[in-house]
Formats: structure tokens, sequence, C-alpha cells
């Protein structure tokens, strides 16, 4: 049974925030907060940061669930911090929070830990351990993903939470709370994508929470950048990860997901889908809803897979729309044309993108690169000539989310194909 709760919340110089996420916290929660075998917030902050040491000594030092711990700075967020943060707590469930979120729901800590406990009994009972699922009756180590306010928990074709909760079987098995590749932001991404592909992500719609941030597109939740945003931003920038291909950062996903895998017990024949216990109530309804919101988002990225984006160099298309015709072949027209990008290497192992359209009738040898027509800018304010800067990375990339979908989407209608055959025959008995 989960009984303890504990919020990491790294921190610096926000006072006004943090108070306000306090009052928050608990005026939201239950009694039990105040409870230390319930709940426990732990608040990062940095050795020099004497403007938070002196708020904690001040307004939050009376909370007996409320522990300040300081460490040196650190440009490492989420290992020095979110990961320092989890290894020194105590719950059942780790939830990586920070100082700009606000949660909506009401006596959310004791939605969460009946909500985990009623799963985790499904679990026990053997509901998951089967071909279509693979998880064991033993197999506790899974990612909580809650909807965020931010659109993704909608969105099937990744699993991404701003706020993140872990069991803390899922901490001990992979020793991390977040990817340490990821110095900063995308590390939810990595988090999500890594217990998706395991199979491993139990959603739970009933804790809704939101984020106060300076991107956000509700703008009832929007706020100014201020002096921290624009130092995650460096941190971000910085960090390999973060303008990875599509390729690299799969790479680093599928390294954990073997790992967590490799020592299952029950064969998992399907891709996996996602899990609540709405959808183990009534799955063929939930594998439906999900192989739609898949198609849909097939459709989607299909319009960028033929597309190459572009950029003037001098002007950078800032507050002009501009789409690249790409010349026909003046035998077969535009319809004819199909496209390969490759990589040419240099001798000091630089690598340049190229692009290169083909007639594809037999017999026509028209061909063109792309990347090497020099042209006038078209924006009317700009005077440069000559060759454009190409994101061929981009359709690289789009190629390969295009391939993915299509697979997952098909394995899935099997799987729906093969459970409701199950179901049929389950009838007839």
């Amino acid at each position: 049974m989960r009984q303890k709760i504990s919020l990491i919340c790294p921190t610096r110089e926000r006072t006004k925030m943090l108070d306000r996420l306090v009052k928050n916290i608990f005026n939201k929660g239950t009694s039990n907060l105040n409870d230390e075998g319930h709940f426990e917030l732990l608040l990062i902050v940095d050795n020099d940061d004497s403007k938070t040491k002196d708020f904690y000594a001040k307004k939050l030092k009376k909370y007996a669930t409320i522990k300040l711990i300081s460490r040196e700075r650190s440009t490492f967020f989420n290992r020095d911090y979110m990961t320092f943060g989890a290894q020194n707590s105590s719950g059942d469930l780790i939830w990586g929070i920070g100082d700009d979120m606000e949660i909506v729901t009401d006596n959310w800590d004791q939605i969460l830990i009946n909500k985990i406990n009623i799963f985790e009994k499904l679990v026990s009972d053997g509901v998951l351990s089967n071909n279509f699922y693979g998880w064991s009756r033993y197999d506790f180590a899974y990612l909580i993903n809650i909807d965020c306010g931010d659109g993704d928990f909608q969105i099937d074709k990744f699993c991404r939470c701003s706020f993140p909760i872990i069991t803390r079987e899922a901490f001990q098995k992979l020793n991390f709370f977040t990817p340490p590749e990821w110095k900063f932001w995308g590390a939810d991404y990595g988090l999500g994508e890594i217990y998706r592909k395991c199979g491993r992500v139990f959603s739970m719609h009933e804790l809704k929470v939101v984020h106060w941030s300076h991107k956000n597109n509700n703008k009832k939740y929007i706020r100014e950048k201020d002096i921290i945003n624009s130092n995650s931003q460096k941190i971000s920038e910085s960090c390999p990860m973060t303008k990875a291909s599509y390729k690299r950062q799969e790479e680093v996903i599928n390294k954990y997901v073997d790992y967590f895998i490799g020592d299952k017990n029950i064969e998992q024949v399907y891709y996996p889908s996602r899990v609540s216990t709405e959808i183990l109530f009534n799955p063929l309804k939930g594998l439906r809803e999900e192989i739609i919101n898949l198609q849909n988002e097939f459709l989607e990225e299909e319009k960028t897979v033929n597309e190459i984006a572009a950029e003037c160099p001098a002007c950078k298309f800032e507050d002009y729309n501009f789409e690249m015709q790409i010349p026909e072949c003046p035998d077969h027209g535009l319809g004819s044309l199909w496209s390969t990008i490759w990589k040419d290497t240099d001798r000091f192992g630089n690598i340049e993108l190229k692009s290169t359209q083909y007639c594809s009738q037999e017999g026509c040898d028209y061909k063109i690169d792309i990347t090497s027509i020099s042209i006038k800018c078209p924006n009317p304010k700009c005077e440069y000539e000559g060759l454009l800067d190409y994101k061929l990375q981009d359709t690289i990339d789009s190629h390969a989310r295009h391939n993915n979908l299509k697979r997952r989407i098909d394995v899935l209608i099997i799987k729906h194909n093969h459970l409701a055959e199950v179901f049929s025959k389950f009838k007839e008995t």
C-alpha cells in the first residue's frame, strides 16, 4: 500500500512564487499533509541562496513536512537537483515539481494515494499479466502521467509531463529521476518515452496541475520571463540533447528501455499502449481511441514529411512567410519528382546534408540539388542573394517519426483485433 508522497522542488530566489506554491499545495490537499508519515516537500536550494534560506526560516520552517536541503550550485539541473532530491526523499511516490506549478485538484494527495492503490491492486491480481500488457504481478516500477494542462496528456504519439511522478521502485531501477543525458529542458520527454516504450505508464486524469510559464499558451497562467528562466535556457542550449536529432534521442531512450525490460518475466507481444483504470475496464474502447488519435497524428506528420524548411541567412525570414517552390522536371512536371537526402563528410569529419530531386520517369535523367540553388531572398525588405540555410535534419526527423507512428498503428490494430477475438471467445463460453 502506498502511504507517503515526496515532492521534490528545486528553487532559487523566487520567494513569492514559492510562497504561492506552498499555500496552494496545502490549501488543495488534506490535513494529512501535516503528517510526516504521509507527506514531505523537499526544497533543493543552492548554498549561496540566502534569500530562499531566510524565507524558509521565517515562513516555512514551522511546517513539519517541509524540509530545506542545500547543496553547491550546479548547471546540471536534472542530475544535481531532481535526482539529488529523489535520493534524499523517503516517499513511496516521488513527484518532481517546480515553484511555478499550481495544483488544481482538491484533496489531491488523497486522490493520488487512493487511485494508485486501486491500480496496484489490479497489478498484483495479475490483470496486466498477459501478452497484451506484459506487466508482472510484482512489477511496480512505473511512471504516473498526470494532466498538466499543456495539451500533451491527450497526445498519443509521445508521453510527456512537465511534472512527472514515479514510484520508488522506478527510481531504484534506473537510479535517476530524469535521464542524465538531458541537463534541463527536454528531460520530461525523454523520461516519458522511456516508460511509454516499456509499457509502464499509468495515466491519471483526475490529478490536474498547471504551469505558470512565460511560454504558456493558456494566457490565464502566463507570466513574464525572469533571470531563472534565462539561466535555464542557457543551460539547455548548451546540452547536446536539446538539439539532438530524433535518431539520437531514440538511441538514448532505447538504451534505458532495453535495460528496463531486459529482465521482465512476461513477454510482451504487442506494442505498449497507455494504461489507466478506465481503459482496463474497457480495453477495446481505449485501444480504438488510441489508434484513432495516432492516425490523426500520423496525418499531421505526413504534412511535413515532404517539406524542406529553409531560412535566409540574412533576414531569417522574420515577419515573412516563405515556401520554396521546388523546380519542376522540364519534361514531366513536379509530380514526377522524388527526393533523397544524404550525408556528405569531408576529410575533417564535418557532415553536410544534401537533398537532390530526381525525376522518376523511366529514361529521364533530370535531377537537381535543392541545396545548391542560389536565389534572391523573396522578402522584399531583404537584399540577400545566394544559398539558403536548409533545415534538412527536420525533414529526416519527420520521416522517422512518420514511420514510427505507422508501425505503432499497424501493431495496435493487430492487438485490438486479437483482443476482440479473445473477448468474443470468452463470451461464447
